[in-house]
């Protein structure tokens, strides 16, 4: 069964780009992207940012599908790339930060690298993948990170429904609504 999370997340595209292991050139180059392949940092006793193995093959499937206008970039430098390889039988992803307006196009590229990398173990291997999605309103930027782990196969289709879920907005509790103006929504109508 399949165990898939949504949750705020104040890392989104802006964090990663100012992380202290990416030098100004890379930084310029990720400020175009929409999408970034990004490291799992503190992994264990490991100081440097560490990607899952197969990384390297996966950004490039995604080049492949993705057209370049949305842009898409690994946030690291290239001399410090480094794979972390764990043996199980779980399959794992690197993760990702995507603007909202690419993450259908990324989910499906991700569903279609996995059935090409996979072929008929399909049917039998789970995956571990996080995306967060980052939308921004143009007064204000929230994101929310999506987790999966599961079969491969309920895994487009869930990861539809988190999509879904991660662009809704979020309630804020904290901020009052502000207060309805009497004669307000007759003034309005009046100028229609």
């Amino acid at each position: 069964m399949a165990d898939f999370k949504v949750e705020p997340t104040d890392k989104g595209l802006a964090y990663w780009r100012s992380r202290p292991f990416i030098g100004e050139d890379v930084r310029r180059h990720l400020s175009q992207a929409s999408v970034l392949v990004v490291p799992q940092e503190g992994f264990r006793d490991v100081s440097e940012p560490l990607f899952p193995a197969g990384t390297e093959e996966l950004l490039a499937h995604l080049r492949d599908v993705i057209p370049a206008e949305i842009g898409i970039d690994i946030c690291i430098e290239d001399g410090a790339y480094r794979e972390l390889a764990l043996h199980s039988d779980l399959l794992i992803l690197a993760a990702l930060v995507v603007r909202d307006i690419a993450c259908n196009l990324v989910a499906s590229g991700i569903y279609d690298y996995l059935k090409a990398r996979l072929g008929s173990r399909a049917k039998n291997t789970n995956v571990r993948f996080q995306m967060t999605v980052e939308h921004d309103s143009g007064h204000e930027r929230r994101a929310a990170v999506i987790s999966y782990e599961g079969p491969v196969e309920g895994f487009q289709d869930t990861l539809q429904k988190a999509i879904l879920s991660a662009q809704e907005p979020v309630a804020r509790a904290d901020v009052p609504k502000p207060p309805r103006l009497p004669g307000r929504k007759r003034a309005a109508r009046e100028r229609h």
